[in-house]
């Protein structure tokens, strides 16, 4: 997915969860912090990705888009 629309001159921040879950799990393996887990790491990951749709998104609609094969399903999630 492109996250710019060059032709309406519109930007998209695309946020793809099971990749960074995928890399979350790399990183907690990777840094071996002591007694940081996977679940620390995602509760504070979270925190973050919150405050960024926060402050890029403010006021804006938020869409969920999920595929099944090649077709997208667009739901509505918050402003």
């Amino acid at each position: 997915m492109n996250s710019q629309d060059l032709i309406l001159g519109k930007m998209y921040f695309v946020y793809d969860i099971a990749r960074d879950i995928r890399f979350l799990k790399y990183l907690v393996d990777e840094m071996a912090i002591p007694g940081v887990d996977f679940a620390q790491m995602k509760r504070e990951s979270d925190l973050q990705l919150q405050a960024t749709l926060h402050n890029l998104a403010k006021g804006l609609p938020i869409y969920n888009v999920t595929f099944r094969g090649r077709t997208p399903g667009v739901f509505f999630d918050s402003f």
